[in-house]
């Protein structure tokens, strides 16, 4: 190999230790623990998870509705009334299937909803809080006791 091929070569070498070292640098810094870009957005709690029902579902309209998954004792969605397996038909007068469930989710956002519990419609509403400190063990299978029977201190 003669001097230009040995400097092409060094060149290269460099270049890609110089790319390799930023591209660590850069990665190590996002990865800090306990870091939190300043401009992120306080996000709202309501101690429920929902999933889409079954894509494989063969009514069109039921395939798509949003169906409570979990609720967390003592949160908004538990002092809403809200039980594991109820779909949720509206949100604020919008269909639940357009879009995401609760848009906005921040701290005193209000939702007004229509759910499907078997035949039965309820009309149900919650504030979303801030996330507390302790949030507790979710309940899957319903359905919950009272907020009272749960020994939730705080009201509505």
């Amino acid at each position: 190999m003669g001097s230009s091929g040995l400097k092409s070569l060094v060149t290269v070498s460099l270049v890609l230790v110089a790319i390799i070292g930023v591209v660590d640098v850069r990665f190590a810094s996002a990865q800090v623990p306990g870091r939190i870009p300043a401009a992120t957005p306080a996000k709202g709690y309501i101690g429920i998870a929902w999933m889409v029902r079954d894509p494989m579902e063969t009514d069109y309209l039921r395939r798509r509705a949003p169906v409570v998954f979990s609720v967390q004792p003592c949160s908004p969605g538990h002092w809403a009334g809200l039980q594991p397996g109820d779909e949720l038909i509206e949100v604020n007068g919008r269909d639940a299937r357009d879009g995401p469930a609760f848009p906005d989710l921040k701290p005193e956002a209000v939702y007004s909803m229509v759910v499907k519990r078997g035949n039965d419609r309820i009309e149900a509403e919650m504030a979303a809080t801030a996330v507390p400190a302790e949030i507790p063990q979710p309940v899957t299978d319903g359905p919950l006791r009272s907020p009272a029977e749960h020994g939730c201190a705080k009201s509505r």
